[in-house]
């Protein structure tokens, strides 16, 4: 038996029934034109960061742009793509379908980015958005609501409007101020849980200790141990969900101003091609292994490898939704006489600055060595205090990212090794650092909130 996709529904309020908000931060809407079905794929928006920033994609390139019309000059090129991770319709019993092929495309030489591939796992599509359902009803209005969970998935909805829900649907406000697509509901009610377990932990000392993924506690004496133990204290089980630590909120432990945004490796060069021949060629021999470290920013030559970070073919002042389809459009590490060594591809880049990274709070953390001797005969080599004055933030998308960049407030660290005589000890770590998280989280991020957790 066949599902049913479509929600005849007559008020806004209906549609929010259908998305909590303890599992939901955004429920957006988007009247339909006419001829939007599964073949002709759905135009959702002009800026691909519209959904890019919020949902969790899996990013790759489709094949050559074949149009010749507007924006000619792209053709041969590819065609961005971005899958969802998690997508699934709701039908209208409140069954969740997974659909696990819904991407968005980008075509930059519009630009517009569009929506397709919504069959579910159960090879069905809504019957709405076939083509012989448009074609037989080319004057039935269609509402495609698109629901935010807090880990970056996604829930859809074809809402058949009733009474007057269009007229209501339109008159809600534009999002990230767009005519077209409708915000119905922007809400964290998930920040109050958080910020009443981190007001738990803040202001104590606790020993050094991370979870394990069987859900236990151990001992832990490496140099993450402030983020492990911050996770245990919150009950968090480190990369068993990796759209986020807490909710889909990113937590970020340091103990200094200086702290790793991320770790995203290379998928260009002769890193990506022969790990071993790069670490010989760039970096250094100690003790039998290789090692490639230094700090690398942007058209700066680094005295410790010789390499040069440059960003290709970007342009600050254009919106980056119409560069995607650039093939020199990438960040590269090069040598003195031009040889790419290493290598970011904008769907790495992507795919490594993406939903994850959207919320995040940053907690100040201290470590020492312990000398409770309890704790010593324990295993255990440090204790960790969290600060109760935190900062959160939201909104952030690859623009800021490459920006930062460019002004030198991000660089990479990287503190890969490579031991050729047994590969199995080979570590790839490149690590992308600011110096003054406070001075950066402007660049980065839409809003900032300072946050004493004890008031």
């Amino acid at each position: 038996m066949s599902e049913i996709y479509e929600h005849h529904l007559a008020d806004i309020e209906q549609i929010l029934a259908l998305f909590p908000e303890n599992r939901f931060t955004h429920v957006l809407a988007k009247v339909l034109p006419k001829n939007a079905n599964d073949q002709n794929q759905i135009r959702w928006s002009s800026d691909f960061n519209m959904l890019g920033s919020l949902f969790d994609f899996e990013y790759a390139e489709r094949g050559p742009v074949i149009s010749a019309k507007k924006g000619g000059k792209s053709r041969g090129r590819s065609i961005p793509e971005a899958v969802f991770k998690n997508f699934s319709w709701l039908t209208n019993n409140g069954r969740e379908i997974r659909a696990p092929k819904v991407k968005m495309l980008i075509y930059a030489q519009y630009p517009e980015m569009r929506l397709s591939g919504f069959k579910t796992e159960t090879a069905e599509i809504p019957a709405s958005l076939s083509v012989e359902f448009t074609k037989a009803n080319p004057e039935l209005k269609r509402i495609m609501i698109l629901g935010r969970t807090q880990y970056g998935g996604a829930i859809a909805i074809i809402v058949m409007p009733q009474g007057n829900l269009l007229k209501k649907v339109l008159a809600s406000p534009g999002f990230e101020g767009s005519g077209v697509i409708k915000l119905l509901r922007e809400s964290y009610i998930h920040e109050n849980d958080l910020q009443q377990k981190l007001t738990a932990v803040v202001e104590r000392w606790m020993p050094g200790v991370r979870r394990t993924i069987d859900n236990t506690t151990i001992p832990f004496n490496g140099n993450q141990v402030c983020g492990y133990t911050l996770e245990d204290a919150l009950e968090i089980i480190p990369n068993a969900n990796k759209d986020g630590d807490y909710m889909g909120v990113e937590l970020k432990a340091h103990t200094a101003k200086k702290l790793t945004l991320m770790t995203t490796e290379p998928d260009m060069g002769l890193y990506k091609e022969d790990f071993t021949k790069f670490m010989t060629t760039y970096g250094y021999e100690k003790n039998g292994e290789w090692r490639w470290t230094g700090v690398h920013k942007e058209g700066k030559r680094s005295a410790k490898s010789g390499l040069t970070l440059r960003i290709m073919g970007y342009n600050r002042e254009e919106s980056i939704s119409k560069q995607l389809n650039r093939e020199e459009l990438y960040i590269g590490m090069f040598d003195a006489d031009g040889n790419l060594a290493a290598g970011w591809s904008m769907e790495r880049i992507l795919g490594g600055w993406g939903a994850k990274h959207n919320e995040a709070v940053y907690v100040p953390a201290t470590r020492i060595n312990t000398e409770n001797k309890e704790l010593k005969v324990s295993g255990h080599k440090y204790e960790v205090f969290f600060g109760k004055d935190v900062v959160w933030c939201r909104g952030t998308n690859p623009k800021k990212l490459l920006d930062a960049i460019l002004d030198h407030a991000i660089f990479i660290d990287p503190a890969p090794k490579c031991d050729p005589a047994n590969p199995k000890n080979n570590k790839r770590r490149t690590q992308w650092r600011v110096n003054q998280i406070h001075k950066v989280i402007p660049h980065l991020y839409e809003q900032k909130q300072e946050i004493n957790l004890l008031k």
